[in-house]
């Protein structure tokens, strides 16, 4: 049994799988204790274990499996009942399961990195599915129970330690076992890049790189920060396990903006950054001159003067546009006066809330309910533009 923790990080919802785990009893009862107040689905994973040894595993009952399944009866996270839990409460989540026909998926892993303890999981979608696997490290083999017909991503990835290593491969299991996969590990690998600028910059803007294709391996985070090079001109990411990634950036500096981001050819700031096995393109970001700003003032709900005097922080969106992509930039701002520097020149809506309420403004759907609060800006070249904000209601905020 899993609590799933559910959390908007940097506008995004971020699904924390196996949270908290409990084996059930011989009556199937289970308990969960400890949860930090939050938001949750209470999931069934099935019988999770992952041997690491110089034999094959002989899976017994491997023929039925159970689960996953979310409360109540969803076999997705999409139709879940999402449990609120407040300090000091108990909440009762009761299941009905059905066994299921289960076959394995058995193949090769080579290019084992010696010493690191491997893990084995499938994903659907962003399920992690609970699963039986062995890993035989003698003859490079593996094997994973308790799979039930779909399809899938298999992974498997190093248990703890640096660079994580991991191989990844899709697969489709029939009314029969998955036989002849083939996987590959491979090591994070480092991604270089460097600034390029006319003019004086008063330093330079943070890069932070968000994994899209896939969920977070365990013990690693979902958030990547680029590191400067001792030379303050270029910067790099460390140990990136293969995949996709999205760039943003933070911070600013000063008169210029950052006009574009290029991995050879391909515009990162719209297409992603794709890193294989192999490695990455250099980076290439680009400083431009005339950056815009914003200057101005939120408007407290208890008058402007109360509002500086509580020290009420403020999350400020700027939502621009990148071709047909929308671009994101959060600050947080003390009190009602605020200034945001380092801008491109175009258009932005801004939005104010407060900044204990986190929101998933990168759902569009989120944000497009919230549309009627947004104020309309256009920044020009060099140009400092003065706003006055009406923050987001209290009572409107989902």
């Amino acid at each position: 049994m899993e609590a799933v923790r559910i959390d908007i990080v940097d506008g995004r919802r971020e699904v924390k799988d196996n949270f908290a785990n409990k084996v059930t009893d011989d009556r199937g009862e289970y308990r969960l204790w400890n949860l930090q107040p939050g938001s949750y689905y209470i999931k069934v994973a099935g019988r999770i274990a992952t041997y690491n040894n110089s034999a094959n595993t002989i899976f017994e009952l491997s023929q039925d499996a159970y689960g996953p399944m979310y409360y109540p009866t969803a076999t997705t996270q999409d139709t879940a009942q999402i449990l609120r839990v407040e300090p000091g409460q108990t909440v009762n989540a009761n299941f009905t399961l059905e066994a299921r026909n289960a076959y394995q998926i058995r193949g090769k892993v080579s290019n084992l990195p010696p010493g690191r303890p491997l893990l084995v999981r499938l994903l659907r979608g962003v399920d992690v599915l609970g699963n039986r696997a062995n890993v035989n490290r003698d003859a490079g083999t593996f094997q994973v129970a308790d799979v039930t017909p779909g399809s899938y991503i298999l992974q498997v990835y190093t248990a703890n330690g640096s660079p994580p290593w991991m191989a990844e491969v899709p697969v489709n299991v029939g009314e029969r076992d998955l036989t002849g996969v083939e996987l590959v590990m491979a090591a994070g690998v480092d991604v270089h890049g460097k600034y390029e600028f006319a003019g004086d910059p008063e330093g330079f803007p943070l890069l932070n790189a968000h994994r899209v294709d896939s969920i977070v391996l365990p013990g690693t985070s979902a958030e990547m920060m680029a590191m400067m090079e001792p030379d303050q001109t270029g910067f790099s990411f460390k140990a990136l396990p293969p995949g996709k990634y999205e760039i943003s950036v933070s911070g600013g500096s000063g008169a210029h903006y950052v006009s574009s981001i290029l991995a050879g050819t391909t515009d990162v700031l719209q297409e992603g950054l794709t890193v294989t096995a192999g490695g990455a393109p250099e980076l290439t970001v680009t400083l431009a001159p005339g950056a815009g700003m914003l200057a101005g003032m939120i408007e407290g709900g208890a008058g402007t003067a109360q509002s500086r005097d509580t020290g009420q922080r403020w999350t400020l969106l700027l939502v621009g546009r990148r071709g047909l992509e929308a671009t994101y930039r959060t600050e947080i701002t003390f009190g009602d006066e605020f200034g945001v520097s380092s801008l491109a020149p175009g258009d932005y809506a801004l939005y104010a809330w407060p900044a204990r309420h986190p929101l998933e403004f990168r759902n569009s759907a989120v944000l497009a309910s919230l549309s009627q609060y947004a104020a309309s800006v256009k920044v020009g070249s060099g140009e400092t533009k003065e706003v006055t904000l009406k923050p987001i209601p209290k009572e409107a905020l989902p």
